[in-house]
């Protein structure tokens, strides 16, 4: 497709860190007096969160007030994914990734392929553990569309990684 176009994760994240912070801030508060305490429980936190919102794919393009199409590749700042709760693996990735780095949580990655792009967070890795090597650091796996626990993702997407079928974007925090 010749219209194709990339989104450029760092400057979105970048973008919107400060404007959800306080957002981010009430959501770790929240998971500490439920009993939440490591690092990995707080980002199992933030993850649940934003699995609890509904998968959908916004459209690629919408209208301006003239009814001039604007290009989005389907993507949706994270802070209107909050607002209309929802999103697609693009959306809910940022999104994530937004919450956790405004307060410092955790290094975030996304693993980008052809049609998925899903999350990967520097944790001490559990024995089960899906992760990624990158930058001789090891990534552990998380999924945002659904409820899937951390360092595990489908099976399918599994061995596209596996396979090497992904591109890493390490975010700048």
């Amino acid at each position: 497709e010749s219209n194709r176009f990339t989104i450029d994760y760092n400057w979105v994240i970048n973008q919107n860190k400060s404007s959800i912070e306080e957002i981010a801030k009430r959501i770790r508060s929240t998971a500490r007096r439920r009993g939440y305490r490591s690092r990995r429980e707080l980002v199992g936190a933030f993850a649940s969160f934003v699995q609890s919102l509904k998968y959908r794919v916004p459209r690629d393009y919408r209208l301006n007030g003239k009814n001039e199409k604007i290009l989005t590749a389907g993507a949706m700042m994270p802070l209107e994914t909050l607002a209309i709760g929802w999103g697609d693996c693009d959306s809910k990735s940022m999104l994530f990734a937004a919450l956790v780095q405004s307060i410092d949580l955790v290094d975030v990655c996304f693993i980008v392929m052809d049609e998925h792009l899903f999350a990967g967070v520097i944790l001490k890795t559990n024995p089960d553990d899906q992760t990624i090597r990158h930058n001789d650091k090891d990534w552990v796996l998380i999924e945002l569309t659904d409820y899937w626990p951390l360092g595990r993702v489908p099976q399918d997407r599994f061995n596209d990684v596996v396979q090497g079928n992904y591109k890493v974007v390490e975010l700048s925090n």
